[in-house]
């Protein structure tokens, strides 16, 4: 997943792991479904003016919540690469693969 330096780039990002969490029938893709909603919010509001004390300051927010995110991602699906994601983001990502009765429901992936 490529680095994300505008909402723009944020937004493209969550486009590509949505896209691949229908393709692949993922319960990954409930999370970035949520973010990439908020950050059109976020994305939209500050476009407007006036909303955000500092619409320079929400921005770089946004976008360094969703790297974290990112690279979270990046390091699930390719661990010899990144460092390994926190228990909280691998819980969120292993959490499509458990099986009834543990399995979470949607919520518990937000």
């Amino acid at each position: 997943m490529r680095r994300a330096e505008s909402l723009d780039d944020v937004i493209r990002n969550f486009d590509e792991i949505i896209d691949w969490a229908i393709d692949a029938e993922n319960g990954i893709g409930y999370f970035a479904t949520v973010y990439k909603r908020a950050t059109l919010a976020i994305k939209e509001k500050i476009k407007a003016g006036g909303y955000f004390d500092d619409d320079k300051r929400m921005t770089r927010f946004d976008i360094i919540f969703a790297q974290r995110y990112f690279d979270a991602l990046n390091a699930y699906f390719h661990p010899c690469d990144y460092e390994a994601p926190t228990h909280t983001w691998q819980w969120c990502f292993d959490g499509h693969e458990y099986e009834r009765p543990d399995h979470p429901i949607i919520v518990q992936h937000m």
